[in-house]
């Protein structure tokens, strides 16, 4: 990956023909989350810390807290523990439209990474993302 290709954000924005409701619970609730993102405690709650426990080894911990957890906006804190001096942010955002949900995700603070951690990072999280909107909608559709 060449370094002009990465920037402070990866967006991602779907539609799923899911009420409201029903994306946020698989968004905030541990056991769904654990589903489409990886094992974890997480819980869509203001305040609560969270860890990440992939199952592949190639990857690292994740930790964080909650920063918001308002009606339908989910932000929190992301930490690889391979590299504990970076906190990235994770906002989702979900709009009810046209007979379903739109979910917006948005993980910012990728230049705080240094440039080859930073690439790394970069490309890891874009297709890490891509598998859990997949995994989202797998979710959903149970």
């Amino acid at each position: 990956m060449k370094a002009e290709t990465v920037t402070n954000t990866i967006e991602k924005t779907q539609w799923f023909p899911h009420s409201i409701d029903k994306v946020w619970k698989a968004l905030t609730e541990t056991e769904q989350v654990s589903q489409w993102l990886a094992p974890t405690d997480f819980k869509g709650k203001k305040g609560a810390k969270y860890a990440l426990h992939s199952p592949k080894d190639d990857c690292s911990v994740v930790e964080g807290i909650v920063k918001e957890a308002s009606p339908y906006t989910l932000t929190y804190s992301w930490i690889a523990l391979n590299h504990k001096e970076v906190e990235t942010e994770v906002k989702w955002n979900l709009t009810e439209e046209n007979n379903g949900t739109t979910v917006n995700m948005i993980h910012s603070g990728m230049l705080q990474y240094e440039k080859q951690a930073g690439e790394a990072m970069f490309a890891s999280f874009s297709g890490g993302w891509e598998r859990c909107f997949t995994q989202i909608a797998d979710v959903l559709n149970q």
